[in-house]
């Protein structure tokens, strides 16, 4: 009976470890994380011609800005960024928003020609923002354009302060609760399984 009974204690399926499901909770936040800056485009929020005052819908968070002309990628020749390129961002408010002037990378290929990123602005709230450029050379371009999108790492950085903006809520209180009960509930039922074992004939 002895060994009848360690067999079936040791044939008793439980819970998934709490490790092992902390380990595949953490796998799968990395992966949507990381895929956050796949899904990103030099134009992902719009664009605005060049020189003009014109409006485009931002999110909230970081944003990447680009000067972009409609140049073939495959032609050889290079994209450079006009000298006397000047713009301004309001936000829905109407104030400045601070643009931090970026830059060093190589053009992009896009659908329409190529990108530069140019800067980088902090949009303070999702809504309608004003940008006012110009540029005497860029008039000399093919479809100057100030594009606006999400670079990899900014969107990955985004998706991270979302992940921990919602567990500081009552998603982060579920997520405890569920580790706690990862951690218990086996616990729980091998400590009855070997009462049950001892209290066998």
């Amino acid at each position: 009976m002895r060994i009848r009974g360690c067999r079936r204690l040791s044939d008793e399926g439980g819970f998934i470890s709490a490790g092992a499901a902390i380990g595949i909770a953490l796998i799968a936040l990395i992966v949507y994380i990381v895929a956050a800056g796949f899904s990103g485009a030099t134009d992902q929020f719009g664009s605005v011609p060049v020189p003009s005052k014109s409006s485009v819908e931002l999110p909230k968070g970081t944003v990447d800005v680009y000067y972009a002309e409609g140049v073939d990628p495959d032609s050889g020749i290079a994209l450079v960024v006009p000298a006397d390129l000047k713009y301004t961002v309001t936000d829905p408010e109407g104030n400045f928003v601070q643009v931090d002037t970026r830059g060093g990378e190589d053009a992009k290929d896009t659908d329409n020609g190529l990108a530069m990123l140019v800067g980088e602005l902090d949009a303070p709230a999702e809504g309608t923002y004003t940008v006012e450029s110009d540029s005497t050379d860029a008039q000399q371009r093919i479809t100057p354009a100030l594009t606006f999108g999400e670079g990899p790492f900014a969107a990955m950085k985004d998706r991270l302060d979302d992940v921990i903006s919602s567990l500081k809520g009552p998603i982060g209180i579920l997520v405890l609760l569920v580790i706690v009960m990862l951690i218990f509930i086996p616990r729980y039922r091998r400590a009855q399984q070997k009462q049950n074992y001892k209290n066998l004939p």
